[in-house]
């Protein structure tokens, strides 16, 4: 009786198993895609983060960021701007759309970034501009048609693995290959390639549900070519608060701190 109970519930956990994994291959790539755009664009936002920077002899170099963001009518907002160490405190981000301003309060200066300046990197992190708008606002829907190619488990998480083609020429790598979280719809890792070469990673960590918004709490850029590393630490975050207009202006962004 007893042999038979057991047999009886591991042929029902093999049911269920088997329904899950058809109910997470039903979906397509694509639509994987927009939910996890859906889940990192959010109407306003406010954050404090410290960005570290890891040498590739593991020297570390600590700044603090604050970033808002805003999405109103498909048009996407986004400002980030150094608070500390003072030799680049005010230093401002300035994006729109496709448009980006930088802001050096050194030289006093704000200048356009070009679109193929967009990859090149970010204050001297391993983030391009590029990732830095695709990370924190635009999503990668815009830029890359996705394949589902397998459902697998990663770092104990069912996760989708998509590859992301390019849909136009403006973007620097040739394909990214993501594991998206197949419950709050957040990339778990990404890997990033150039010619058919892995040339970075994006890992996320400490995944929380913060204001009703599934939140990654830490995030680690990896170049591989260089060996150093950039982490991206939340202190602090707003998603309730609506952000002024004004916010996102190269008059504000000029204004420094």
């Amino acid at each position: 009786m007893r042999k038979r109970l057991i047999v009886m519930m591991l042929v029902a956990a093999m049911v269920f198993a088997g329904g899950l994994f058809n109910q997470l291959n039903a979906m397509t790539g694509q639509e994987v895609l927009e939910n996890m755009d859906e889940t990192m664009r959010v109407d306003n936002k406010y954050m404090e983060q410290e960005m570290v920077l890891v040498s590739s002899r593991g020297s570390e170099r600590s700044r603090e960021i604050a970033t808002w963001s805003r999405v109103e009518a498909g048009n996407e907002q986004m400002l980030v701007r150094f608070l500390a160490p003072a030799d680049v405190a005010g230093t401002g981000l300035l994006m729109e759309d496709d448009d980006m301003w930088l802001y050096l309060p050194e030289l006093n200066n704000t200048r356009r970034i070009a679109g193929s300046a967009k990859q090149g990197d970010f204050m001297g992190s391993d983030l391009s501009y590029e990732d830095m708008e695709a990370l924190g606002t635009a999503g990668f829907g815009n830029d890359y048609q996705a394949e589902l190619v397998e459902v697998v488990e990663f770092e104990g998480h069912e996760a989708y693995k998509l590859d992301l083609i390019p849909v136009n020429d403006g973007v620097a790598y040739s394909n990214l290959e993501v594991k998206v979280d197949s419950e709050f719809w957040l990339p778990l890792k990404i890997d990033y390639y150039e010619a058919g070469e892995l040339v970075k990673t994006l890992l996320t960590f400490d995944h929380a549900e913060l204001y009703g918004r599934w939140t990654a709490q830490m995030l680690e850029m990896t170049d591989h070519e260089s060996g150093s590393q950039t982490r991206l630490i939340l202190n602090e975050v707003d998603y309730n608060t609506e952000i002024d207009p004004g916010v996102f202006t190269t008059r504000n962004l000029e204004r420094g701190l």
